[in-house]
């Protein structure tokens, strides 16, 4: 398992645990590691998690793309230097083999492409179908330019998307509130 003197390696697994509570509040921000459990194979199989996933469509709105966006947005220019690296964020190996944190860049556009599939088909694709292009940028295949520009034109698609998206502008607070409760109250 990572630590602050050890990031994570192959064999380690990552774990997030949320009380449906708190995960209902996070997606209804947007936020795409929260949103990534709707659309995750092998998340829990209850009976509870089949009604929340039933009702997927709830958890999203157009206004979701601005946590993707903003995201990506803060991992390209921490990736350029445009702002900190964060206090977890130096990866001054990857930094020192590629000229630059490779992982932060692929990231980015795997944000973006889950974005943009988000706003136009209501649905986020785990695995990617990217898979590929995006192990070329995590293994430094691309430039930092190509990276960037790339972002650029994926991050303008991504607002186009939202314009013209068929969701709500914001999620159902409302609705949501009734389907967890209702998921507490059948617990």
């Amino acid at each position: 398992m990572g630590s602050n003197d050890r990031r994570n390696g192959p064999q380690d697994v990552d774990l997030t645990l949320y009380s449906l509570r708190k995960w209902a509040g996070l997606v209804c921000k947007g936020n795409p590691t929260a949103l990534h459990f709707l659309f995750a194979p092998g998340t829990i199989d209850s009976p509870l998690w089949k009604m929340v996933r039933a009702h997927h469509e709830t958890f999203l709105a157009r206004d979701c793309a601005k946590a993707f966006l903003g995201f990506a947005d803060d991992q390209i220019k921490r990736v350029t230097g445009e702002k900190g690296r964060g206090q977890k964020g130096q990866r001054v190996d990857l930094e020192e083999q590629f000229g630059y944190d490779v992982k932060a860049a692929m990231h980015s556009l795997r944000l973006l492409f889950e974005c943009k599939e988000l706003m136009t088909d209501h649905k986020i694709t785990l695995p990617r179908p990217e898979r590929d292009l995006l192990v070329e940028v995590r293994t430094g295949k691309w430039t930092l330019d190509r990276v960037v520009a790339t972002a650029k034109d994926l991050a303008l698609e991504c607002e186009n998307a939202a314009a013209t998206a068929t969701l709500p502008e914001h999620v159902d607070q409302a609705a949501i509130s009734t389907l967890t409760a209702e998921c507490y109250l059948k617990a």
